[in-house]
Formats: structure tokens, sequence, C-alpha cells
């Protein structure tokens, strides 16, 4: 039975990154990443998963401002910045969201916006 629930969950998640994909793709990034964050609650464990929920939070915080916030971008909140964080942050989205290991449609983009508030 415990079997059964888990696939059904991860059939679920595998249909909510569907979704959040057709989001993105039709340029709802809030939508997008609603659906990645719910496939996430459903299947902690799908490949890929944690690598897709980076890239919408990247666009996320790029399109939140204009121009756009770069502290933001790299997840992080500025008083008390230092060049380590910043050299640390940009490293491990570099990874993330990096268009060779990452899936979705979105990692491209992701990643020059990486590059740019580097």
């Amino acid at each position: 039975m415990a079997d059964v629930d888990a696939a059904s969950k991860e059939e679920q998640a595998r249909r909510a990154r569907a979704l959040a994909e057709k989001c993105f793709l039709a340029g709802n990034v809030y939508g997008a990443r609603q659906w990645m964050q719910s496939a996430l609650r459903l299947a902690p464990g799908l490949p890929g998963t944690a690598q897709i929920v980076a890239a919408y939070d990247v666009h996320a915080a790029a399109a939140a401002r204009r121009p756009p916030d770069w502290y933001a971008v790299l997840g992080l909140r500025p008083p008390g910045v230092t060049h380590d964080d910043v050299k640390r942050h940009h490293r491990r989205l570099c990874l993330l969201v990096h268009p060779d290991k990452n899936p979705s449609a979105a990692a491209d983009g992701a990643f020059k916006l990486v590059q740019a508030a580097w």
C-alpha cells in the first residue's frame, strides 16, 4: 500500500514538473515556481527537481526588480555580505543551474543571470 502511495505521489510530482515547464515557456515564472515547489513537496527525491527549482528561483529574483537585484539573484541578503559569501553562492548556483546539468528550459537563462550577478 505504501509503495502505491509513493508511486502516485511521484507521478503527481512529474505532472507538476511538466506543468511548471509549460508555465515557464509561456512566460509565467511565478506559476512555474509554484508548480515546482508542489513537485518538491510531493517527491523530494525526484531527480533534477532541486536543480529546476534553483533555476526558477533565479529567474523569479531577477524578474522581481528592474534593474535586477544581483544579490537576490545569488540568494543573498545584503548587509554583511562578504566577498566569500558571494563567491560561494555563485559557485553553488553555477553547479545547480548549468545547462549541461539542469534539464529545465530555464537553465540557460538562469546560468546567464548568475554569471551576470558575479
